[in-house]
């Protein structure tokens, strides 16, 4: 059985001299879904738009910020890319004979946040429209992202969370679910429902 040969990578961030905030943000949210698994090349696709058939096949299209550089070249986009690796917000570590994605401390505390927003923003819009199934898909996330989640709700203590906090109490496991009674509890002893 012959030696694995490691793909090597060589880091260009030729032309980008910085990175705003929303792209670096955008950087990391798209190599969340491939942490340890994809590397450069995926996610520049990503971030492209592109419509190839790992993209389609990994239903990476619906990652949030699919299309984010559409007017950029798929080597402008790895650019970009490789100046948040040299920044230090995303590595590469060797999987086999791939370079994939790993997040640094700074990296996952960025996207974290990112994401954290991201799904309050979405828990405001299900209960607009009446839609509670998207609790369904917060059981299993990374715990430390849905206790951050759970604090901001709590932070808030609106009453209007209450029929979502009720139902996705229902699904969650233990600890989890201990941690939305006391956002329940919370929201009770600020009187803005009535306790039950």
């Amino acid at each position: 059985m012959g030696k694995k040969v490691r793909i090597p990578f060589h880091l260009n961030a030729e032309g980008v001299d910085t990175l705003t905030d929303h792209e670096i943000v955008a950087i990391l949210q798209g190599a969340d879904p491939m942490i340890g698994v994809g590397g450069r090349n995926l996610l520049a696709k990503v971030l492209k738009g592109s419509k190839s058939k790992a993209i389609i096949d990994h239903e990476l299209n619906f990652c949030s910020v699919y299309g984010f550089y559409h007017d950029k070249t798929l080597e402008e986009i790895t650019h970009r890319i490789d100046k948040a690796i040299y920044l230090g917000y995303l590595k590469l570590e060797y999987q086999g004979k791939l370079p994939v994605f790993v997040f640094t401390e700074t990296g996952w505390n960025i996207v974290k946040s990112a994401m954290v927003c991201e799904l309050y923003t979405k828990i405001t819009e299900s209960i607009r429209n009446t839609d509670l199934l998207f609790c369904e898909q917060l059981k299993g996330r990374n715990r430390e992202m849905i206790l951050l989640l759970i604090d901001k709700l709590k932070n808030e203590a609106d009453a209007s969370f209450v029929p979502f906090l009720q139902m996705w109490e229902k699904i969650e496991y233990k600890k989890i679910r201990d941690e939305i009674k006391v956002v329940l509890d919370t929201i009770r002893e600020r009187g803005k429902i009535d306790a039950t």
